[in-house]
């Protein structure tokens, strides 16, 4: 076991921890916050812990056949947090980082399942 995280796990969890608590775009000449989008930040944040169960525990068990499994299904409810935004009637730019980094970690999240992933071995059920 070289370690207990993937660099670009960790790389998924900073960034996804810095989009939480920066802003994610302007509305009315004043800053949002996924605070005001609590479905949206709360799957974002359930996709964050469970990237860190997954790196921490899951990746570990049974061969990591069940990270293999739940990894998808997290990176899926991540992934739905950047979805669920109500983007046209928001102001998406460059002053406000929180929408384009919590993109890049989901992009992360999805690179480090898709790395254990294909570490695994190969199945037996294809191969009959």
């Amino acid at each position: 076991m070289k370690g207990r995280f993937s660099g670009s796990g960790i790389a998924a969890m900073v960034v996804i921890a810095a989009a939480l608590v920066l802003p994610i775009a302007i509305y009315d000449e004043d800053y949002v916050f996924w605070s005001q989008f609590p479905t949206a930040g709360a799957l974002l944040l359930l996709g964050l812990v469970g990237l860190i169960a997954g790196e921490l525990v899951l990746k570990f068990r049974q061969g990591g056949r069940l990270w293999a499994v739940l990894g998808p299904i997290a990176l899926a409810i991540a992934a739905a947090g950047p979805i669920l935004l109500p983007a046209s009637e928001l102001d998406i730019g460059w002053k406000a980082p929180g929408f384009w980094l919590s993109l890049i970690g989901v992009a992360l999240f999805g690179w480090t399942v898709m790395a254990h992933l294909s570490a695994m071995p190969r199945s037996r059920i294809r191969d009959i």
